[in-house]
C-alpha cells in the first residue's frame, strides 16, 4: 500500500480503475468491509467520476457561456469598471457541465435536506404549482426592492436584474422561510422556466451539510430533493439561495453568475 497502514486511501482510487492486483484487492476490500470512514471515501470517488464521465459527454452550453459573457459586460459598463476583475472570466466559456465539474469542491452523499434548504424547497415546490402568491409582479430591480423595503424587509436586499442572461424578474415579496424573514424573488425565461431566489439574514455555517462546491473565491452549498436543487451562498450577513428544477449543472452557473454580479 502507498497510504499508511491505518487508512489505504491511495489505494481507493487505483481499486476503481482496476489497477490492484488481486492479493492488493482483497486486502483492501478487507479494510473496507470494517471502516466506515474509507467506505465513504470510496464513495465521493465514485461519484466524482461518474460527474466526470458525464461532462466528457454533455455538450458545451455556448447559449449561457454567451449570456453571462453579456451581462458581465454590462455590470462593467454601468458600474465604470470591472470590479468582479478580469480574472474571474475563467469561468465563461467553460460549459454548463465541465464548468460544474470543474469547480468541484466536495463530493459526497448528503442526508435529506432539512432546516433552511428543505424550507426553500417548498418554497419552490409551491412556486411551480402556483400555490405561493407575489405580491410585486412586472417591475424593475430598484422598484421592487424598495416595494420590499417599504413591505417590512429589515436588511439590504441585493435585486439584480438579469435580463441580459435572458431572466426576467417577475417578481417578489417578503415571506418567511423557516421561520426568518427573508426576500423573494422570482425570474422566469422565455420557456417559462422558473428560478427562485431567497435572501435573509445568516451565515453560510448555520446551514446543515450538503455538497459543497468552490469557485472564485465563493463558497457554495448545494441540496436536493427530486428533480429540485436549492444553492446556497453567503453575502456578507446574508444568506443567499437559487432554487430551481433547472439542471444542476446550468443553476451552478447562474448562482456563480449572481453572487459575481455587482449590484
Amino acid at each position: 500500500m502507498t497510504d499508511s497502514a491505518t487508512h489505504p486511501r491511495d489505494s481507493l482510487q487505483d481499486l476503481l480503475d482496476g489497477r490492484l492486483t488481486t492479493g492488493q484487492s482483497q486486502e483492501v476490500g478487507a479494510h473496507l468491509a470494517s471502516c466506515s470512514r474509507c467506505r465513504a471515501e470510496l464513495e465521493s470517488l465514485r461519484a466524482l467520476g461518474t460527474l466526470l464521465q458525464r461532462a466528457r459527454s454533455a455538450p458545451e452550453d455556448s447559449a449561457f457561456d454567451a449570456r453571462l459573457r453579456a451581462a458581465l459586460d454590462t455590470q462593467d459598463r454601468a458600474t465604470g469598471a470591472p470590479r468582479l476583475g478580469r480574472s474571474r472570466r475563467w469561468l465563461v466559456g467553460a460549459g454548463a457541465a465541465a464548468a460544474a465539474v470543474l469547480l468541484l469542491f466536495f463530493v459526497a452523499r448528503e442526508p435529506a435536506p432539512e432546516g433552511l434548504p428543505a424550507a426553500a424547497l417548498a418554497e419552490f415546490e409551491n412556486l411551480r404549482e402556483d400555490r405561493l402568491a407575489v405580491t410585486h409582479r412586472d417591475v424593475g430591480a430598484v422598484e421592487l426592492r424598495e416595494s420590499l423595503e417599504r413591505d417590512g424587509l429589515s436588511f439590504a436586499l441585493r435585486v439584480l436584474d438579469l435580463g441580459a442572461m435572458g431572466w426576467r424578474l417577475d417578481g417578489g415579496r417578503v415571506s418567511s422561510l423557516d421561520g426568518r424573514t427573508s426576500g423573494l424573488l422570482v425570474y422566469r425565461d422565455a420557456a417559462g422556466r422558473l428560478v427562485l431566489c431567497e435572501m435573509l439574514e445568516g451565515r453560510l455555517h448555520e446551514l446543515p451539510k450538503g455538497a459543497a462546491f468552490e469557485a472564485g473565491g465563493i463558497s457554495f452549498l448545494v441540496y436536493r430533493r427530486g428533480d429540485v436543487t436549492a444553492i446556497f451562498w453567503a453575502e456578507g450577513p446574508v444568506l443567499c439561495a437559487l432554487v430551481s428544477d433547472l439542471p444542476e449543472a446550468e443553476l451552478r452557473q447562474l448562482a456563480i453568475a449572481k453572487a459575481m454580479l455587482p449590484t
